[in-house]
């Protein structure tokens, strides 16, 4: 018998997010931190008595990995457009998501973090970047726009990247990265101050 203890923060921004398959039990505690366990008995939010933990809490982790690593492009792209080394943003992110993601080609030319990245470009929101048509418009873009103005009337949003989604595209769609590039460029201080 295992007894695993899961920690969370108190306060009113920390989300847990559970999902059962049959007796099987997902406990997002973090966006780093997962666990799948066998319950045995009632689950609370301080500790989990638990016969199993699975090596597909690793695969979790990756995903949790992945997601802060588009953020982490964002932030080095913004800041190669910002001291010249790039001037173009789509070079910028091409060049960023090639260091965070060097063995990923599929990262590397995801749709969905690179539009929202782009969108926010042309829009003059990264800081030291005037507006342009640098790329078409998409609606990873408007998402993108969208997740700043909710965050510029409530900051503290950005603790919970799932729930600034849904605030701009409902429950229906799932996000892509997209607002994890967005908070990572506002946690970085690499938003102006245009809109």
């Amino acid at each position: 018998m295992t007894r695993t203890s899961i920690h969370e923060p108190r306060s009113h921004h920390s989300e847990r997010l559970r999902r059962t398959n049959r007796d099987f039990q997902v406990g997002v505690v973090s966006r780093t931190n997962f666990c799948i366990v066998r319950i045995e008995g009632n689950i609370d939010t301080r500790s989990v008595k638990c016969s199993y933990v699975f090596p597909y809490a690793k695969q979790l982790n990756e995903r949790a990995v992945q997601m802060r690593k588009f953020g982490e492009a964002a932030v080095i792209a913004a800041q190669r457009l910002k001291s010249g080394k790039y001037s173009d943003p789509v070079d910028a992110w091409n060049s960023a998501t090639k260091t965070v993601f060097p063995s990923s080609r599929s990262l590397q030319n995801k749709g969905c973090p690179r539009g929202a990245f782009l969108g926010l470009c042309n829009e003059g929101l990264i800081d030291g970047l005037s507006a342009g048509a640098y790329s078409r418009a998409t609606k990873n873009g408007q998402y993108a726009v969208q997740a700043i103005e909710v965050l510029r009337a409530n900051r503290f949003i950005a603790s919970q990247p799932d729930l600034l989604w849904k605030k701009i595209a409902g429950s229906a769609k799932t996000q892509n990265n997209q607002m994890d590039v967005v908070v990572g460029l506002w946690e970085a201080k690499r938003i102006s101050r245009a809109l």
